[in-house]
């Protein structure tokens, strides 16, 4: 490797010293078949191929093709001989005289070397490199994720054997494939590599401007400041320069390198168009854009009132507070009561549900594919230039997703929706919260059951969302004894991957439930798909829930141990339960 960049001007000379072959031919040993290597010579290459060649690399003054011929005889190979012998042999060239073997050698090595730093380019955009301690040296992992698209704009597509084009993987109630339909990552159309780089989304956002009054309207029921129009203009500029590039790249191994290269840099020029349109959020619905309802957000309603369960917790010895990363920890009836909780749910949510027990750490790529703030997470990371960057969300929706990306579910095979259940901690940002106003309703870390359903079409999408509140009322009502106020999330309250939401919230507002649509939104920025007609993309639909338990446990003290009402029965049973099997109450 330490002749490449000497070897790579010398490779420049080759056109411009055509007339010297049949001087080159002559310094054959007597040993080589002089008819072998005239079948294995080239074509004259056309004088716009040569111009490209000569212009890559300066040579030396006085320079020929017989002595750069006749130098490879001492050049060490990377490659080695018996490897490119055998495909040349393969390739249909048949030549056994060692320059021209070396020759074969050094052009592969260049070659493999381009797609090689292309794909380290693409892993440093990513932020995939890893630093060693002490040391400046970063190490890439080329994986086919990374490879497959760099490979493709050198004319190479990787097709995977007959025996695996049909595998897929069965996970007790529903069946997936790995998904190839899309391979774009949004990093390598960006020459900012800090920029949002969604994880395989559609390119093809043109849809989203088709209706740009309706768009604009819902970006101000969201009291966003977005000039839309600048937005799509900017888009349909960069989209003009993509398209121009894919179709050239078809023709750049004929060639035309050149105009390739050219397009693609006019393309990564209009990035930020691409970017603008991905960091858009979700289309609302109907009924959401129709809403007027106004939820009241837990920093109005935090009062001396919703602090009586921490001072109560605290006298009983059942709770220890960290106010340095706004955090506390349950001991006792409380945490038996939280895990309990868990195992409701579990129990209350019947038909096609799947536990699942998702990562705690994703990828800043999937908080992007989601489009929620990565600033919202606590950030983990070795790497003292902060590239490899893994991002602690616990059990929430990226998390969930993550599961799903590049996957496609199978649509025959599996009963529909699909229903994912978790349960466990989620994690956020410890705030700057004085220790007076910190409780469980706003701690940073909070114990959740969240499911995530997955739908087939729109109407089906409906139906789970409306089934999924009645059903989370029922049990909030019959099987706790809590009574909560239903009411729709008005459009600046959305999150961004949100089409609509109903939030259910206690008596002094606090929500303890979530439940919103998503559509196709975040199936469209992380390649998650419906295998439902061969030959076509068709992408899931989503509905989320989002419960705190540590809210619930918080509410019901509050109620119950607190205020002193009435227990009912389903609830007495239940808190005996917790307090009998709790781990403190057999020690005792």
């Amino acid at each position: 490797m330490h002749s490449q960049s000497s070897d790579d001007r010398k490779l420049g000379i080759v056109p411009a010293g055509t007339k010297d072959a049949s001087s080159a031919v002559q310094t054959l040993p007597s040993n080589t078949s002089t008819s072998r290597v005239t079948t294995s010579q080239q074509k004259p290459l056309p004088d716009s191929q040569q111009t490209v060649l000569l212009a890559s690399g300066s040579v030396a003054q006085g320079t020929s093709l017989r002595d750069f011929v006749n130098d490879l005889d001492n050049y060490v190979p990377t490659i080695p001989d018996a490897v490119t012998i055998h495909y040349m042999k393969k390739s249909g060239v048949d030549c056994a005289d060692s320059r021209v073997i070396r020759l074969f050698s050094l052009a592969a090595q260049k070659f493999t070397s381009d797609i090689i730093l292309d794909a380290m380019q693409q892993a440093r955009m990513k932020g995939l490199g890893q630093t060693k301690k002490g040391t400046k040296e970063t190490r890439y992992t080329l994986t086919s994720e990374l490879l497959e698209p760099v490979l493709a704009e050198y004319g190479i597509e990787l097709r995977r054997p007959p025996y695996f084009q049909g595998a897929f993987m069965r996970v007790r109630v529903f069946v997936y494939k790995s998904s190839r339909n899309v391979t774009h990552l949004a990093c390598r159309f960006c020459n900012n590599e800090s920029a949002v780089h969604v994880v395989d989304p559609e390119l093809d956002l043109r849809y989203r401007f088709e209706d740009m009054k309706r768009l604009m309207c819902m970006i101000e029921a969201r009291r966003l400041n977005i000039d839309v129009k600048s937005v799509a203009a900017n888009y349909h500029r960069w989209w003009d320069a993509y398209t121009k590039w894919r179709d050239s790249s078809i023709e750049s191994h004929s060639g035309n390198v050149s105009r390739s290269r050219e397009l693609r840099q006019l393309m990564l020029n209009e990035s930020e168009g691409l970017l603008d349109a991905l960091r858009l959020p979700n289309d609302l619905s109907a009924s959401t854009l129709c809403s007027r309802d106004v939820v009241p957000s837990i920093s109005k309603v935090d009062s001396e009132q919703n602090n009586k369960h921490i001072f109560f917790l605290q006298k009983a010895g059942m709770i220890k507070v960290e106010p340095s990363t706004s955090n506390a920890h349950l001991v006792g009836l409380p945490a038996s009561l939280q895990y309990f909780l868990q195992k409701l749910f579990r129990e209350e949510f019947t038909g096609n549900i799947l536990n699942v027990s998702p990562p705690y750490f994703v990828r800043g790529a999937i908080i992007d594919g989601v489009n929620m703030s990565k600033e919202s997470f606590p950030v983990f990371t070795s790497d003292m230039h902060k590239r490899s960057l893994l991002y602690l969300t616990g059990h929430s929706i990226p998390s969930l997703v993550a599961l799903f990306v590049k996957k496609s579910l199978v649509f025959k095979t599996n009963r529909w929706p699909l229903r994912l259940l978790s349960s466990g901690a989620s994690y956020g940002i410890p705030g700057s919260m004085p220790f007076s106003m910190l409780n469980l309703n706003n701690i940073s870390q909070r114990s959740k059951t969240i499911l995530l359903s997955l739908c087939k079409t729109q109407e089906e999408e409906d139906t789970e969302y409306k089934s999924l509140i009645k059903s989370l009322e029922t049990i909030l009502e019959n099987r706790l004894s809590l009574k909560t106020t239903s009411s729709i999330v008005p459009p600046h309250k959305l999150l961004n991957f949100e089409s609509a939401a109903t939030c259910l919230s206690t008596s002094t507002g606090i929500e303890v439930a979530r439940i919103c649509t998503i559509g196709s939104y975040i199936s469209r920025r992380l390649c998650i798909l419906l295998d439902f007609k061969p030959g076509k993309i068709y992408f899931v639909r989503m509905v989320f829930v989002d419960i705190d338990l540590t809210r619930i446990v918080a509410s019901m003290v509050e109620k119950h141990l607190i205020s002193k009402e009435s227990i009912s029965e389903n609830i007495h049973s239940f808190l005996i339960r917790s307090l009998t099997e709790s781990p403190n109450f057999q020690k005792s």
